[in-house]
């Protein structure tokens, strides 16, 4: 038992280092895939610069985005496709030009981005988060967002006029599918141990990859709360009644948690194996146990009752009574020496 329980830990143990090691694999994977993407995405943040700024100088006049070259003609950006349809034939991927209003949002006036019905999606807002970030505080974002059903590796960078002020956002993406599928693909064949796998949730329990279950959220289940607040780690836990052990890693620039489970029955089985062959062989040794002191205690017992039945008869006059137990044992003793003493009070009464 003793050996079996510190078997068990070093394999449970073993099999955590595994887990996490598989993980962290995946996550430096993702990590290089990501670079390229994101290098990809720098190079078409630079087609797009030098499209837009090749027109000219940018400048909000009567309310809409215009760029003025150094001869003063005048090109308007806003419902004009001309920039954003030539970085797309460039370069392949998505673009959009955004305008900011009263200082406190930015509108696509551009864009060969579309909506959910197919339409360039212009006159749709850019979220307070990547507005905060870019227009407010001056910087550019990079970073995967869902643009009407579809995933991009994406960059925005503020658009200023010639006195500094941020009027609009330059947007350029790629969509996830063109970089990251081959690595989607990966963690959704790895197969861990025999029944285990790996998947991929993100920040709001949203289920990104996997074998089966893509599309649902699991931001219910306790050890999902455990995993999104750790970041890192192990989580021993059952699923339909099956114990499974989870490990984790958190991948910032996706939101991605890279998850390999696997079932702890696939590494423990010998080990399991041999812990039921010792309660078996426990109980098969309690079972033969009991059977020989039953049988002990009757051959004790049997041979005693028939001393005291004997002890009766001669107490009422039987003098003929016998033990006749024939045994070489203390009870075989106790018998003869009985059988000798009815012998001589039978011939001392005749």
């Amino acid at each position: 038992v003793v050996a079996y329980t510190s078997s068990s830990a070093v394999i449970s143990e073993q099999t955590e280092r595994l887990l996490e090691t598989q993980v962290l694999d995946m996550k430096g994977w993702t990590n290089d895939v990501y670079k390229l993407t994101r290098n990809k995405v720098n190079s078409d943040l630079n087609v797009a610069k030098q499209n837009f700024y090749a027109k000219g100088s940018p400048e909000i006049i009567e309310n809409h985005m215009t760029l003025i070259d150094t001869g003063g003609s005048q090109y308007v950006v806003n419902d004009n496709y001309e920039i954003v349809d030539n970085v797309q034939r460039m370069v392949g991927g998505a673009a959009t030009v955004f305008q900011v209003y009263n200082d406190s949002y930015a509108v696509r006036i551009s864009t060969n981005v579309l909506d959910s019905i197919g339409k360039r999606a212009v006159g749709t807002h850019l979220t307070d988060d990547v507005y905060d970030y870019t227009v407010k505080n001056d910087k550019t974002y990079y970073g995967r967002r869902d643009l009407f059903g579809k995933n991009y590796v994406t960059a925005y960078e503020p658009i200023k006029d010639p006195k500094g002020k941020i009027i609009g956002v330059l947007f350029v993406g790629t969509e996830e599918g063109q970089t990251l599928d081959v690595v989607k693909t990966s963690i959704r064949e790895t197969v861990v141990g025999q029944r285990g796998y790996m998947y991929v949730i993100d920040s709001e329990g949203n289920v990104l990859v996997h074998p089966s279950k893509e599309g649902q959220n699991w931001a219910g289940e306790s050890y999902v709360q455990e995993m999104l607040r750790n970041k890192e780690g192990a989580i021993p836990h059952e699923v339909d009644g099956t114990q499974v052990l989870d490990a984790y890693t958190y991948y910032e620039p996706l939101d991605w948690y890279i998850v390999s489970r696997a079932e702890l029955a696939d590494y423990t089985g010998p080990i399991d194996t041999i812990r039921d062959v010792i309660v078996a062989l426990m109980i098969a040794s309690i079972a033969i146990g009991a059977i020989i002191a039953i049988v002990f205690g009757r051959s004790i017992s049997y041979p005693l009752q028939q001393v005291v039945v004997m002890i009766k008869e001669l107490r009422n006059g039987h003098l003929s009574a016998r033990l006749n137990i024939r045994r070489k044992d203390e009870i075989g003793i106790m018998a003869a020496t009985m059988d000798e003493f009815a012998d001589e009070r039978q011939t001392n009464v005749v």
